[in-house]
């Protein structure tokens, strides 16, 4: 819900965290911890929020509350958050003529009961619920502007409802303490996506063939056209007429489903001792159910040609699976202090991860070991210098369109043999793509060597880290030509490659006066591919030996700037401004499409009532209206970060 009310504080835990947070940790860890029942007092706080976005004639709102209340005399307490925000759209659909259409809403709530049996045992039991619902697209041909082939009876929209439910048992036993953490998540997401128009055309030139298509107003954007024959035309050659003027447009319909059952049992050491420990044990239990079914809209002469038969391949069952992961692990750390300056940490998780795939009636099968050292020294109060190793792992997975291409293969096969023609090379695809249906895991080990420094009495601290990941069984994108030959959907995940990535990290934060503060950071990045493609001479868009990986820029630049003003009777005025700067960057593995580099710049300016309960803010993003491209799909379809927002902002807390 992107919901910070409330919250304790954001924890960003850098490079991999394999050992203690498990599968999927490769990049970090980001824990949003959120503050607990307090059983010593009531309380209770609000905030409002109202802004106007450039690019838009609505205004986008939200409201939080909260409310904590002890009871059972001190013993217990509970508390209860809510929220619920609108989000202005900033797209302009120009056919059919929608004005702000890509707008949002979120509704939810926290529930959160403590209970002090003891002086050494708590239970914490909480239920989290949020409701996210879109509608329009963000998608565009060019800034803020879209142009659908609306399906009629079907707007664009989409709901993702989660419920989140937790039970804690924290224990001090003296020479441990010990926690026992239970959760259970039931996670749906409904959706009707409209495809681009880039998508469109791709899909009309691959289905139908583009042999006829040469003086198409889309064929010089795509390597389909001129002179693929068309996907249906390989089992009967009379199938479609191939000149790309058979699909207008087409829907898609998500219905999916996650249920994860998650147990934790943790045992940490006192962290005053000389030798200190952590030991737990982990299980989850994970059902994961997608389903995409898709609709067409054609012109009405190829209705009963290629409107018939995509029709009919758009219902082939691999659409729809079920899948389920089971995960066991155990882990541990052990840090030493060896002398008064110098201190050695160790770590280790072993995990076992089956997976089952109801498509393929089949799984993948993962023992990942994740080893973690660090050793710290403290020479000085001022200065820690330090060496980090560590790893993190994803399991394997299956290319569900491999299979959902083996079953186009059988339509294929069966019209070809029906009227009396050679099926062997159709075959031959066909097992191809099934072989390819399974990738398996990989992992990143990362080595890091850094430093934190005070100076000038605390009043400056410097961190500084320079790091080397090595990437092992990269999962990438291949491009197999036996199967592309005839099918360009031969591009699938496997572990044929590695990467290497360099770089450097710098932070200064700076109290330059009692009332100024400056934060500094920076980063510089060198990654490069170093295994290269199975078959280079048919990669149309697979990771190549030395390009960069993708959403990696080389650089990027941030600066914040705070300033504190007394005002009368204790009331004061707190200035804030902050300007990001971002290198470009690929977005797709052949390094021929690029997002460009941008900045952005904020502000705030905050008024803060005598008592600290009252709080006043004028805010502003990218105060410059910069048009930013955050994410591209192929060639032409562009997604943005948000225009320029002016907002008021009041707060109050008991």
């Amino acid at each position: 819900s992107g919901n910070l009310f409330d919250i304790e504080r954001v924890e960003v835990l850098k490079g991999p965290q394999g050992t203690l947070f498990g599968e999927g940790s490769q990049g970090g860890t980001i824990r949003y911890l959120y503050k607990q029942p307090d059983t010593s007092k009531f309380d209770a706080a609000v905030n409002a929020n109202y802004s106007n976005m450039a690019e838009s004639s609505d205004n986008s709102g939200r409201l939080d509350g909260m409310v904590n209340i002890p009871f059972a005399d001190g013993a217990a307490a509970v508390r209860l958050t809510g929220w619920y925000s609108e989000s202005a759209g900033f797209v302009d659909n120009l056919e059919p003529l929608e004005m702000d259409f890509n707008t949002a809403k979120s509704t939810g709530g926290r529930a959160v009961v403590k209970w002090d049996v003891n002086d050494s045992v708590s239970l914490t039991g909480s239920l989290y619920h949020n409701k996210q619902e879109t509608e329009g697209s963000s998608a565009t041909q060019r800034a803020y502007e879209n142009r659908s082939q609306r399906l009629a009876g079907f707007f664009p929209q989409s709901a993702d409802e989660i419920d989140i439910y937790s039970f804690i048992i924290d224990a001090d036993l003296g020479w441990a303490t010990f926690q026992s953490m239970t959760s259970y998540t039931d996670r749906s997401i409904t959706a009707i996506l409209e495809f681009s128009p880039e998508s469109v055309y791709i899909l009309d030139f691959f289905y139908g063939g583009s042999t006829l298509a040469a003086r198409h107003p889309d064929c010089d954007k795509t390597p389909l056209c001129p002179g693929f024959p068309g996907f249906f035309n390989l089992g009967d050659p009379n199938a479609t007429i191939p000149d790309g003027n058979n699909l207008i447009g087409l829907d898609g319909f998500i219905d999916s489903f996650s249920k994860r059952k998650v147990q934790e049992f943790r045992l940490v050491s006192p962290g005053d001792q000389r030798l200190r420990w952590i030991a737990g044990a982990f299980w989850k239990d994970s059902e994961d159910h997608g389903q995409s079914q898709q609709e067409g809209l054609y012109f009405a002469d190829r209705i009963s040609s290629y409107g018939v038969r995509l029709d009919t391949l758009l219902k082939v069952p691999a659409n729809t699976h079920t899948d389920t992961l089971e995960e066991y692990a155990v882990f541990g750390e052990v840090a030493y202090d060896i002398t008064d300056t110098l201190e050695v940490t160790v770590g280790l998780r072993v995990s076992d991860l089956q997976q089952e795939f109801e498509n393929t009636e089949s799984g993948t099968d993962d023992q990942p070991v994740s080893p973690k050292f660090v050793l710290a020294w403290r020479p000085l109060d001022e200065l820690l210098t330090y060496f980090r190793y560590s790893t993190g792992f994803r399991p394997g997975q299956v290319n569900n369109h491999m299979e959902f291409n083996f079953r186009q293969y059988e339509i294929l096969i069966a019209e070809r043999a029906a009227l009396g023609l050679d099926t062997s090379q159709l075959k031959a695809d066909q097992t191809v793509a099934r072989s390819r249906r399974f990738f398996e895991g990989d992992t990143v080990h990362n080595y890091e060597i850094g430093a934190k420094m005070t100076f000038f009495d605390g009043r400056v601290r410097v961190m500084a880290a320079h790091y080397y990941l090595d990437w092992k069984d990269m999962i990438m994108v291949e491009n197999d030509p036996v199967v592309g030959a005839s099918n360009p959907l031969s591009q699938y995940n496997t572990n044929s490659g590695g990467a290497e990535i360099k770089g450097f990290e710098l932070e200064v934060n700076a109290f330059l006066t009692d009332r100024l503060t400056v934060r500094l950071a920076g980063d510089i990045n060198d990654t490069e591919v170093t295994s290269s493609v199975l078959f280079p001479s048919a990669n149309t868009g697979g990771q190549t030996k030395g390009n960069e990986l993708i959403y990696a820029p080389p650089a990027s630049v941030s600066v914040a700037v705070n300033y504190e003003i007394p005002l009368w009777n204790g009331w004061g005025l707190d200035l804030h401004a902050d300007y990001a700067w971002v290198d470009e960057q690929f977005t797709n593995t052949a390094n021929t499409l690029t997002l460009d580099s941008y900045n952005k710049t904020n502000a705030r300016i905050t008024v803060r009532g005598f008592d600290g309960k009252l709080r006043v803010a004028l805010y502003g993003t990218n105060l410059t209206n910069e048009e930013i491209v955050r994410n591209l799909e192929g060639a032409s379809t562009f997604y943005w970060f948000t225009p320029r927002q002016i907002g008021l902002e009041v707060g109050y807390k008991m």
